[in-house]
């Protein structure tokens, strides 16, 4: 949800911004001012204005596309696209914290997932059986991670925030009383949103219990030998994989 009506008024902003400063009844700035100290602060303003309006306008349309992509569940949504997703909700009461933590997981597993493939890539050989093995296992996760916070990211696209907060005042504020909305409806409402909810806690959950086979995992390979323990590794290799199928519970 790119909040277009404030990249509209910042653009607004930035126009009265520049009237002011170079129209010839106001500060009149110019960069052939025969004053150099105008002159240079001509242009000096004239490029900090261009460069933050071509900067927030530039982060809305691709924050608009990478949403657009989400929504339409293409085939070609990156993490970076989940990311920007979930930053446009971050600031937002109920499901901002869901947010925040949605791309704290996120960074938290390409902060492992670069870290374990230097691991493994000092224990064995690029390439190498072992290396493919352990390494497609981090992938997984790190994938697994990924499309569990893109369902998230839809799911609160979807959330009514201002409804959940209306049907939650209840019969305190007088404009619910004016609605008129039966207090069994109200209840059943707040009952299907609160479901919703707690359905976007879990895969925050799930996401973090991935997370932590990850952090197993790099100790077990921190005290790996690359021709020891291998009946021990193999069955982790499982217990991982284990978890990242129960993740399908939310595909």
């Amino acid at each position: 949800m790119v909040k277009w009506n404030r990249v509209i008024a910042f653009d607004v902003v930035m126009a009265i911004l520049v009237i002011l400063l170079y129209s010839p009844f106001n500060l009149a700035l110019s960069p052939l001012d025969p004053n150099f100290i105008k002159a240079a602060l001509s242009v000096i303003c004239a490029a900090l204005i261009g460069y933050q309006t071509v900067k927030v306008n530039a982060k809305a349309l691709k924050a608009s596309r990478a949403a657009k992509r989400l929504t339409a569940g293409s085939s070609d949504v990156s993490v970076e696209d989940i990311k920007l997703a979930l930053h446009e909700y971050e600031k937002i009461s109920v499901v901002g914290q869901l947010a925040q933590s949605g791309i704290a997981e996120l960074e938290s597993a390409e902060r492992k997932r670069n870290n374990l493939y230097a691991t493994i890539g000092g224990k064995f050989q690029e390439g190498s059986l072992s290396w493919q093995k352990f390494t497609e296992v981090v992938e997984s996760v790190t994938q697994a991670v990924a499309h569990n916070s893109a369902l998230l990211a839809k799911r609160i696209q979807t959330f009514d925030v201002e409804d959940y907060n209306r049907m939650k005042r209840g019969n305190m504020g007088s404009l619910f009383k004016r609605n008129a909305i039966p207090e069994d409806l109200r209840q059943e409402k707040i009952y299907v949103m609160e479901a919703s909810l707690n359905d976007m806690r879990s895969i925050i959950s799930t996401n973090e219990r991935l997370l932590l086979e990850l952090d197993k995992f790099g100790v077990e390979m921190g005290q790996l030998e690359a021709t020891a323990h291998e009946t021990k590794n193999t069955r982790m290799l499982e217990e991982i994989n284990d978890l990242i199928n129960e993740t399908k519970y939310y595909r």
